[in-house]
């Protein structure tokens, strides 16, 4: 479902789906400090789900200890359902 905003004329998710995706790229920026904010996406593998979609393949996403990154779609897998091999 979407919904339009008032003002801003922009389609949201009305309500975020569970988390049904994982980030699948591993860190990215080595040349940066530890202490970088860009050093906090180093969590291949870890459940997220999509709150928006962008314009050039982004998407903001949010993980399951709430922070909250706008990424590439194609870092982007499905998560599989469980039960499957």
């Amino acid at each position: 479902m979407t919904a339009r905003v008032a003002n801003e004329g922009r389609r949201v998710t009305a309500a975020a789906p569970a988390f049904a995706y994982t980030y699948g790229w591993g860190p990215r920026w080595k040349a940066w400090p530890a202490s970088s904010k860009l050093n906090q996406l180093d969590r291949k593998g870890e459940p997220c789900r999509v709150l928006a979609r962008g314009a050039m393949n982004s998407a903001l996403i949010e993980f399951q200890d709430g922070l909250q990154a706008v990424v590439s779609r194609s870092a982007l897998r499905k998560c599989k359902p469980k039960g499957a091999a």
